[in-house]
């Protein structure tokens, strides 16, 4: 998800961590920089503090993702399907435009 999400916030990033990323695309919220493909009632553009809350979800929640790291623990099957099946969206809303420049 580093690699997807990197570039959008931060694209000369060479140490590219998903904190990082969030934090930079969060400080693009108020700027209306970023607009989602699926829009509001009344067919306003979509704010993307809905995305956010999804990565937010993964990297606040999912601290097993780096196997072995200090935070890692035991998962049940259904959380890590959960968790797999959230970044693959995110990746595919991304490389599919969903997530665009306003």
């Amino acid at each position: 998800m580093e690699d997807v999400l990197s570039p959008l916030g931060a694209p000369d990033d060479k140490v590219r961590t998903l904190g990082k990323a969030l934090g930079n695309i969060k400080s693009q919220v108020p700027s209306g920089k970023w607009e989602l493909a699926i829009g509001d009632q009344g067919d306003q553009k979509a704010n993307i503090e809905r995305f956010v809350g999804m990565v937010e979800l993964l990297h606040k929640n999912q601290l097993s993702r780096h196997a072995g790291g200090h935070n890692s623990r035991s998962q049940k099957q259904h959380e890590a399907e959960a968790a797999l099946h959230l970044a693959i969206l995110i990746v595919q809303w991304v490389n599919t435009n969903v997530l665009k420049k306003a």
